[in-house]
């Protein structure tokens, strides 16, 4: 070592900056290259970390949007379901479908020809409570018995119907068969029951 280093100091100064750029140019492709590629390995890694968080918060912001809409939904619904319950009787039996069904064809002055009472169903929170009935009636008075229907201050519902021309000479006529439903809350009647036990 010692004699490569007398030997550096012997050469003229041109030599001697040739020999120093020589090192100079070694360090950098050895070292400092090798530095440089793993920082730009790290910077690299980096980028990608930023961008895989910043994709998170954005999905994070964007699930929470989306469950604040979901929270407002339920709200809304919670309001409609507290009305809906609000509206459905706990104590209605199919003689009050009937009843009920008999109001309309009084303030529409028709005549009911057959009336059935069909099986409760139950659904989530209610019972339906069907009665099928047929009867005879003009264009106009079997208009007035739907408005009648769909105003009445309780839930109804007509989920069938069938209207037919009357065999008979006056057009006019129709023959008309439907599905009438009324509803009860059987969860209300559930809890009475546990009530009086």
């Amino acid at each position: 070592m010692i004699q490569v280093l007398a030997r550096i100091v012997s050469l003229d100064y041109p030599k001697v900056i040739f020999v120093g750029l020589f090192f100079c140019g070694l360090y950098y492709f050895l070292y400092f290259q090798d530095t440089t590629t793993r920082l730009e390995t790290q910077l690299t890694s980096l980028k990608m970390t930023l961008s895989e968080e910043e994709a998170k918060a954005k999905n994070t912001k964007e699930t929470e949007s989306r469950a604040e809409i979901v929270k407002k939904n339920v709200g809304e619904l919670s309001k409609n379901l507290d009305t809906v319950q609000k509206r459905l009787p706990s104590n209605i039996t199919t003689s009050d479908v009937i009843s009920f069904i008999e109001y309309f064809s009084r303030e529409t002055q028709i005549q009911i020809s057959s009336k059935t009472p069909l099986s409760p169903v139950k659904e989530d929170i209610t019972e339906k409570l069907p009665v099928s009935i047929s009867f005879a009636a003009s264009y106009s008075k079997l208009g007035k018995f739907f408005v009648a229907a769909a105003n009445y201050d309780r839930i109804t519902t007509i989920p069938k119907y069938t209207i037919r021309r009357s065999l008979e000479k006056d057009a006019q006529t129709l023959q008309v068969e439907m599905e009438i439903n009324g509803y009860r809350a059987f969860e209300a009647k559930d809890e009475a029951k546990k009530d009086a036990k």
